[in-house]
């Protein structure tokens, strides 16, 4: 794609409190909500019912979609089937142990899908940045911003990889009590910290390609002295 160089273009971007508000139900939805079931489950009614419980929350968050026919995200989706595959293993053979691997491993099989898609040329964190805030063509076919989603689909590789490391290192090495808040603090930081990267580096990208960003009607700098969004 090419643009002439005197042709600015403005993109409308949600407000930042928008954008928070997705990213904290996603946040919400898919990490602390089903720790915070398992963990409340766990002390009142045991092991077992702390399985049936998170994994419950999983399906009732889809149904309510369904229900109202919203539409269903992929990191909703994403977290339902690696809860699934949890629940199994975990009603199955009893073991908090093997429950919390699960997901400890999974972090590693969902950061080689950010390498295998950014590989095969469409990278993943295109989509889901997609349900955060909808990027317009322009945007997303552009050579600079294409560039972009293969640094942030390396960045979240790392973090997802980090993620699985940390929380394997802390499952065999503290209690479950304090596993469940450990793990859960340590993932929320790298995620956030992988967050503010993404947002640094798609910022820079934009004034890079001669873009202006406009959030919620509000204009965010100017286009880069001589940039090309060719």
């Amino acid at each position: 794609m090419s643009l002439p160089r005197s042709t600015p273009v403005t993109v409308d971007l949600p407000c930042w409190r928008t954008v928070a508000k997705n990213g904290g139900r996603h946040l919400l939805e898919n990490t602390l909500a089903p720790v915070a079931v398992f963990y409340v489950a766990l002390a009142t009614l045991g092991l077992t019912w702390a399985f049936v419980s998170a994994l419950g929350l999983c399906y009732a968050s889809l149904a309510v979609r369904f229900l109202r026919r919203q539409p269903v995200p992929a990191l909703l989706l994403l977290a339902t089937a690696l809860m699934t595959a949890r629940g199994v293993i975990g009603l199955t053979t009893g073991s908090a142990f093997l429950y919390f691997l699960q997901p400890s491993l999974g972090n590693f099989v969902i950061g080689a899908l950010f390498l295998g898609t950014l590989a095969i040329g469409r990278p993943l964190v295109a989509r889901l940045a997609g349900e955060f805030c909808g990027f317009p063509d322009e945007v997303v076919e552009h050579h600079r911003l294409r560039s972009f989603f293969r640094q942030v689909s390396l960045i979240w590789a790392t973090v997802f990889c980090l993620n699985g490391a940390l929380a394997i290192w802390m499952l065999v090495s503290v209690p479950l009590g304090q596993y469940l808040v450990l793990s859960t603090s340590s993932s929320t930081l790298v995620i956030l910290l992988g967050i503010g990267t993404s947002l640094w580096l798609f910022r820079r990208s934009m004034h890079r390609a001669g873009m202006q960003i406009r959030l919620g009607g509000r204009l965010l700098g100017r286009p880069v002295s001589g940039s090309s969004a060719s």
